[in-house]
């Protein structure tokens, strides 16, 4: 391998052909149209490399049984075909740990949206399983609800769980630079956006508006606040937008990438519930962090999947892969290219005309 650190990913069967390279300290794009397996092939890269020992356990988020995720893709897209991966020595000695921000950030807030009403309902079975005689029947239906419980939590908190888990695990003084770095990304663009405007009618809306933190209560149970930095009041659980999701993840990003151990982090549709505007600052951060990264010797490698041309556009020194059903070969692959064919133009096409407007 020409890179002592790269990581080769090749996946061929009767219905895939994709080739992916990771190196440290440079971003992966992966974006495509839906149903085009990008999500699909990040989470398999993470698969295969814990099915060959080359994952450490001991904090990657969230914990999953990758050998079973393996087995079905592989069944199901490629006859039994499993991916291989090439990975240089170097790294083979420090394992990768990693984290995967999902797509499903948005079942955060509807968690918080119908917790009380959630908590109520299982109250009120409680009550009813109370007055039933049978003492091991009563603990075995409490126990189902604990983990009924405890499975809800897992995926509705989703990225506040990751967040939480983080914190425990993060340097505050190398996670703090990095908030730092995102302040004054938002204070450079913001800056730069009105240098033409005239004081008088300039209005600075805030880019990142709120302050996300997750506590862990005495029954173990993640309590999510939300307080709006412009009124400096906490908002209440059934006025929280989608935004809760997104400041949690400019807040989980900077937590992981103060980890120093080798890693690779995998963010799926990071645009979700992003203004344009937010979207060009989440890509100048994952450009400086990894950056900072570099510089600290903290080896980090990094897959954004989405379908943002603000995001594909705006993350400096970024591999791009196009992923695509091709008729011709009647598989799905993955082509290191940008501009993407359709995708790019169209994409390219949106913004001339938003310009026009």
């Amino acid at each position: 391998m020409s890179n002592s650190n790269a990581i080769l990913f090749r996946w061929s069967g009767s219905k895939v052909n994709i080739k992916v390279a990771l190196e440290p300290y440079k971003p992966v794009i992966f974006i495509g149209f839906n149903n085009t397996l990008k999500s699909i092939t990040a989470r398999m890269i993470i698969a295969i490399l814990a099915s060959q020992g080359l994952i450490d356990d001991s904090w990657s988020l969230p914990k999953r049984n990758w050998q079973e995720y393996l087995s079905k893709i592989v069944t199901s897209l490629s006859e039994g075909s499993s991916p291989v991966i090439e990975v240089a020595e170097a790294v083979k000695e420090k394992k990768l740990g990693y984290i995967l921000i999902e797509d499903s950030r948005v079942a955060l807030r509807k968690y918080l949206e119908t917790r009380e009403q959630y908590h109520s309902a299982i109250d009120e079975l409680q009550k009813k399983i109370n007055k039933i005689d049978l003492i091991q029947l009563r603990s075995d239906i409490t126990r189902g609800f604990e983990t009924v419980e405890s499975i809800v939590n897992e995926i509705s908190l989703g990225i506040a769980s990751i967040y939480s888990a983080l914190k425990l695990k993060a340097y505050m003084r190398s996670s703090a630079l990095y908030i730092r770095m995102l302040e004054d990304i938002v204070k450079d663009i913001t800056k730069s956006l009105y240098k033409d405007v005239q004081r008088e009618e300039l209005v600075e809306e805030n880019m990142l508006p709120l302050d996300v933190e997750v506590e862990i209560d005495e029954c173990g149970e993640k309590r999510v606040t939300v307080i709006d930095t412009r009124t400096h009041e906490q908002i209440s659980e059934v006025a929280i937008s989608t935004s809760v999701s997104s400041m949690l993840l400019f807040k989980t990003l900077a937590l992981a990438m103060s980890i120093p151990i080798p890693k690779l982090v995998v963010i799926e549709e990071p645009e979700y519930a992003l203004a344009p505007l937010q979207q060009i600052v989440l890509a100048r951060f994952i450009g400086a962090s990894l950056s900072k990264a570099k510089e600290l010797g903290h080896i980090t490698y990094m897959i954004l999947v989405t379908h943002s041309p603000y995001i594909a556009l705006g993350v400096e020194n970024a591999k791009v892969y196009y992923f695509m059903y091709s008729p011709k070969e009647r598989k799905f692959v993955a082509e290191e290219s940008w501009p993407a064919r359709e995708f790019a133009l169209a994409s390219l096409l949106m913004l001339r005309l938003g310009a026009q407007v």
